[in-house]
């Protein structure tokens, strides 16, 4: 991966945070309430050119089958529903375009009158808007905007619903999951479960 996507070239090992989570343990309370004062996490996280690369280990009380439950609780529940509310409401403007330098010109001449139309770009649920008329030029937005690998795509912009909350597989399409399932433990009071956040 490139450097720049590695905060600046760092070993990996100067890049991972071992200790407690705040944001993470913010961001569950937000969702339920009820949790508050009684959920407490030790983790890690990896700062990456977007946000951060959340591994969370935690243990249910209740025993639960497998990932196949786990997964079943985690879509049904509406703590993930709010839980992605709250992340796409952080998020910057994202768009998907190659990360190689790329300079787009900020004036482009009207050659005739077909183009004097509204036009959109579609790389993005998020792009910037682009529109000419007449005694215009098309401009950019000026927008700031994360440029993304062409195989990665925003966080928040899944290709389904399924896609969004819960895959044993992260990288295998493009879109990142917001929760991976990556083991769950049966121990005799409940289960130990790991989950990967993006």
């Amino acid at each position: 991966m490139r450097h720049l996507n590695w905060r600046q070239g760092r070993g990996a090992w100067q890049s991972i945070i071992p200790g407690r989570c705040p944001t993470v343990v913010q961001s569950v309370i937000q969702a339920l309430p009820r949790m508050q004062s009684r959920l407490e996490c030790i983790t890690m996280h990896v700062p990456v050119f977007e946000g951060a690369v959340v591994d969370l280990t935690f243990r249910t009380s209740e025993t639960v089958t497998g990932i196949t439950e786990v997964i079943e609780r985690l879509t049904k529940s509406s703590l993930l529903e709010t839980y992605n509310q709250i992340h796409t409401s952080t998020q910057p403007i994202v768009n998907r375009t190659s990360c190689t330098l790329h300079i787009e010109p900020l004036l482009t001449p009207v050659s005739s009158p077909s183009s004097m139309a509204e036009t959109t770009r579609h790389d993005s649920e998020h792009s910037a808007s682009m529109s000419s008329g007449p005694g215009k030029t098309s401009r950019a937005d000026l927008t700031p905007q994360i440029r993304l690998p062409n195989d990665l795509a925003s966080i928040m912009l899944p290709l389904n619903k399924e896609d969004a909350y819960v895959s044993t597989d992260a990288t295998g399409k493009r879109t990142m999951s917001l929760l991976c399932v990556d083991c769950s433990l049966g121990v005799p009071s409940g289960n130990t479960v790991k989950l990967i956040s993006w």
